[in-house]
């Protein structure tokens, strides 16, 4: 049996509300306490895997997070054109990074829902200043500003143990480790207030 090792990065939105982000996938799921969350999240990650022997990829060895400050001026687009701030704010970043099996490195940035492999440590802070770069300067005031509604969030691990060796048998035909796209557990933050009670399952 393999042990995979998912970064989860967990946010506390209120005394007894947590958001819990599993870096790499679109897991997203709210609990009350850091036990309670990785306890649905595993036993999801778990069902799935004994069920369809489906699994999601778990690139980064020794995951780690970063706080990356970004100066951006928020700036609204229409058809008449550009009307950028008169000031520029001052965001901080959750950065979810760290080495591969394959020798280089990965870098997850799970508010912009983007990641970029690099290869040399020193290469990390430049190209994430450039991912937030590109990516604020298309974004919408409305898409900043709801990055300002994060806490500053904290780093955990969720493991699950698979057998790269299982094959799954659907009448004749065999396949190893398929890698079907897994369904979202939870809607993305902030999310609606009758939903913030408890995560919501889409099979």
């Amino acid at each position: 049996m393999e042990k995979l090792r998912y970064p989860l990065l967990y946010f506390q939105l209120q005394e007894d509300l947590l958001l819990g982000m599993l870096v790499g996938t679109p897991f997203q799921a709210l609990e009350s306490n850091l036990t309670a969350l990785k306890a649905t999240l595993t036993d999801y990650l778990q069902r799935e895997y004994k069920k369809h022997n489906d699994y999601p990829f778990a690139d980064i060895l020794e995951p780690k997070l970063l706080m990356t400050g970004v100066n951006i001026r928020p700036t609204y687009r229409d058809q008449s054109g550009l009307y950028p701030s008169g000031e520029k704010l001052h965001l901080s970043i959750p950065v979810v990074y760290g080495p591969t099996a394959e020798g280089h490195f990965l870098c997850h940035l799970p508010l912009l829902e983007g990641l970029f492999y690099y290869y040399e440590a020193g290469q990390l802070a430049p190209l994430v200043q450039h991912f937030c770069t590109s990516y604020f300067d298309q974004a919408q005031p409305e898409q900043v500003f709801s990055m300002m509604s994060y806490p500053k969030p904290t780093l955990d691990i969720i493991t699950l143990k698979v057998n790269y060796n299982r094959s799954v048998s659907w009448g004749n035909f065999t396949h190893n480790r398929p890698l079907n796209v897994l369904n979202r557990l939870a809607e993305p933050y902030p999310a609606p207030k009758q939903r913030r009670k408890s995560p919501e399952y889409r099979p």
